[in-house]
């Protein structure tokens, strides 16, 4: 999500020729431009940076797929399922790699990803909603608790399992949920922690 991207885009500009590099997919970096940084609801910082040699922000296609080197990481872009063009992705140096799934539905093709790492240390996975709650889990393309139990049954590494992106209205529930699944890989990421693999 991109609720904060202007906010932080403007509050690090600094008058100098390196500027934020914004990677996601095509249809992604032109939501961004037309519904975002367009004049109306933020200014377009795309085009103030355009032949500037003080840039805001610079646009970089990444697209589902592929690979890049950032800061000695190795990270691929892979699809998942979800209501809008979404990705997860595999962030690798020479110590492990970790996948990474923020919103999702049922998926696949993350999940063979996964299986033929042979170094992979954990799994950060999204949990929305509640089991009750499947109905709109599944309108959505989220997961819920016993929808989280089912997605684990396709990887084959047993490895750390951090849930994310729960609802703040349902989080309690959904923490007990997780708890009643009695999985002891999995537990709810905290903010502000860092995790090492």
């Amino acid at each position: 999500h991109v609720a904060t991207l202007p906010i932080f885009v403007e509050n690090v500009y600094e008058a100098k020729k390196d500027c934020i590099t914004l990677y996601g997919s095509t249809p992604v970096l032109e939501s961004i431009q037309k519904d975002i940084f367009n004049d109306r609801i933020w200014p377009d910082f795309v085009a103030l940076s355009k032949n500037s040699e003080r840039p805001f922000v610079r646009l970089q296609t990444f697209e589902p797929g592929e690979s890049l080197m950032l800061e000695g990481l190795k990270i691929t872009s892979v699809p998942v399922n979800h209501v809008v063009p979404t990705v997860g992705y595999v962030l690798e140096d020479e110590q492990g790699s970790v996948v990474f799934i923020a919103d999702t539905g049922p998926t696949e093709q993350i999940w063979q990803v996964a299986n033929g790492l042979t170094n992979l240390r954990g799994v950060f996975i999204e949990t929305t909603f509640p089991n009750d709650m499947k109905w709109l889990a599944d309108l959505s393309l989220h997961l819920t608790p016993l929808m989280l139990a089912e997605e684990l049954t396709k990887l084959h590494h047993k490895v750390r399992v951090l849930v994310v992106h729960l609802k703040a209205r349902y989080q309690t529930r959904v923490i007990q949920e997780l708890n009643a699944l009695g999985n002891p890989l999995v537990e709810v990421a905290q903010f502000g922690v860092p995790y090492t693999f």
